[in-house]
């Protein structure tokens, strides 16, 4: 039978919440177009909130679902509604990351073109129903932002807000979409522009509008991060239409779908360690995406994307982090510009020996500066030290942080610096918050936190151990077998 056409399901999940609950005031139209802004404002959101963290593919899988939706809006709401709605959701997602993020003049700007289009909105639709909508697009917002800035408390708020906007929403949109459904032939020339308008839409060929400068499109993202399997469970499933239960309410459908489909995170983490376990090369060799055709081998496009990602959590765990971050976003650049100098090599074995045939790697001798192989033998020796206090941290419930820092620090990088880096480093360390503020900070659920660092750990140790092998076996100066710490029970 294929896969189900989107703006069937839609139509199917609002036709289900028109029937549930029993409101025949509320027609189907005003159903379905609450499900689609909803949707869009969801989509919108986290397109910009992963951009703004380096998560290319997410962002990109989430901007061509909002230009789906953006065009199913064409036909549910007045003409000139649509155009507003979408300008009004990207003002808002951008405006929300980029002030999370710090870029406040970009903030600034988004602000402005947030604020006019709410006033062309509110043109085209009753004021109440406008506002109701910038409020849905703004929850949506900044609940995404929230997330990705580990501001938990700020998100669940924000969520909060959503639900009730979304409850409200068809309600208030009985008048709007009753005029968009009441079209006949008669209205030909209004019908042709929307009909032209659509099809300019799907022949787009250039960047999706959710889109901004900087973000990579569908050929520069990571294989693993394009794919569904590549997400946590809950972005996965996100969009998802929603089933109805036994007496539950259209309202309430509504409000539970949009809330499940928008909170996409309870830890930080839940994004991250599924791009590591991309690169274990049991799954490699099993044909999932991230490796070159099923051959057991990782790309340096699955490695990038789990480093970057790791650096985007990073970020935002204050100074102590902050060391170990800058250098893993420092070589990762490097290893990007390298694989793009080395094009067509897809993987890290590949890229390492062109370059010991072409001499920028010689065994026994330091790898050159800009070569691949350095800027691997540097992220690995900062991930191990990552992994090594990670696994620490998971292993011993009354672990102080700043020991298991110093520990992990020792075994990996320690030998490898010089003494000014190592005093800075060490009083790095010690400012390092407690393990509570730290799990605290990394998700809102103590028990699933801690969970997610032992998997983090345990993706981890997978991928860097062959990554260390591929440095081993080219002879690479500095990449001696040492072997990962052992994870405790």
């Amino acid at each position: 039978r294929g896969p189900a056409r989107p703006e069937l399901s839609l139509l199917a999940t609002a036709m289900e919440a028109a029937a549930a609950d029993r409101q025949p005031e509320i027609p189907p139209s005003a159903w379905a177009a609450a499900s689609a802004l909803s949707e869009l404002t969801v989509h919108a959101a986290w397109a910009a909130a992963n951009a703004r963290t380096l998560q290319w593919g997410a962002s990109h899988r989430d901007a061509q679902r909002a230009k789906e939706v953006a065009l199913q809006l064409e036909a549910l709401l007045p003409e000139g509604a649509a155009p507003a709605v979408v300008q009004l959701s990207l003002a808002a997602a951008w405006y929300a990351s980029n002030t999370r993020r710090l870029l406040l003049f970009d903030a600034a700007r988004d602000l402005r073109k947030l604020e006019e289009a709410a006033a062309e909105l509110a043109k085209v639709m009753p004021p109440e129903t406008a506002k109701s909508v910038k409020a849905l697009a703004t929850s949506a917002a900044w609940h995404a932002a929230n997330a990705r800035s580990m501001l938990w408390l700020d998100a669940e708020r924000d969520l909060t807000r959503f639900e009730e906007c979304c409850r409200q929403l068809p309600a208030l949109l009985q008048g709007v979409t009753d005029g968009a459904a009441a079209e006949t032939p008669a209205d030909a020339s209004r019908v042709r522009r929307r009909r032209r308008a659509r099809a300019r839409l799907e022949r787009l060929d250039g960047p999706s509008p959710f889109c901004r400068r900087g973000q990579a499109g569908p050929r520069a993202t990571s294989p693993r991060a394009t794919s569904p399997r590549g997400t946590s469970p809950r972005a996965a499933s996100a969009g998802a239409p929603a089933s109805v239960g036994a007496g539950e309410g259209g309202a309430s459908l509504l409000q539970r779908s949009g809330r499940e489909a928008l909170r996409r995170l309870d830890c930080a983490l839940d994004d991250v360690a599924p791009l590591w376990a991309a690169l274990d090369p049991a799954a490699l060799r099993r044909g999932d995406d991230g490796g070159a055709e099923g051959e057991g081998e990782a790309s340096c496009e699955a490695l990038l994307a789990a480093v970057y990602a790791t650096v985007a959590v990073l970020d935002h765990l204050g100074a102590t982090f902050a060391p170990v971050a800058r250098e893993l976003r420092k070589n990762a650049d490097k290893l990007a510009a390298a694989a793009r100098r080395l094009s067509p090599e897809r993987t890290l074995r590949a890229l390492v020996a062109r370059e010991v045939r072409e001499g920028a790697c010689v065994r026994g001798e330091a790898a050159k500066e800009g070569s691949a192989a350095l800027a691997l033998l540097w992220l690995c020796r900062l991930l191990r030290m990552l992994h090594d206090a990670l696994a620490r941290v998971g292993a011993e419930g009354g672990a102080v942080l700043a020991e298991c820092l110093h520990a992990a620090y020792d075994a990996t990088l320690r030998p490898h610096q010089d003494p000014f880096t190592r005093r800075v480093v060490a009083a790095a360390i010690w400012a390092a918050p407690s393990r509570a503020d730290f799990l605290a900070r990394l998700g809102s659920h103590r028990e699933g936190v801690e969970a997610a660092v032992v998997e983090m750990a345990a993706r981890m140790e997978t991928a860097l151990r062959d990554v260390h092998a591929l440095l081993h076996e080219a002879g690479v100066l500095g990449a001696e077998p040492l072997p990962l710490p052992e994870r405790g029970d």
